[in-house]
């Protein structure tokens, strides 16, 4: 499946480390137009590809804060592919991981 085909339905956070060498600041602010669900930037200057070695607490912080909003509160509790696809691979579908 082509990845313009690809829409993210659930809540979804990117935290992009600014100095990442390996994700374009282009490339990560795109990924906003395949998300139809609720969808949160949040840029970390000075960090790069290894968010959680490198801003840990930052990263335990949105992840606390997205549960915390319960996303699936509206509907049944969240399978274990869509939470992967909200916390960790925005621009993926849940079904892509099964």
């Amino acid at each position: 499946m082509p990845a313009a085909n690809l829409t993210v339905t659930v809540p979804t956070v990117y935290l992009f480390g600014e100095a990442d060498p390996a994700f374009a600041r282009r490339s990560a602010l795109a990924t906003a137009s395949f998300v139809s669900g609720p969808y949160r930037y949040v840029p970390l200057p000075g960090i790069g590809h290894w968010l959680t070695e490198q801003a840990s607490d930052t990263v335990t912080a949105e992840l606390l804060a997205l549960l915390e909003r319960r996303p699936w509160a509206h509907g049944s509790t969240p399978s274990f592919a869509s939470m992967v696809t909200a916390l960790s691979l925005p621009g993926l579908s849940s079904s892509d991981l099964r």
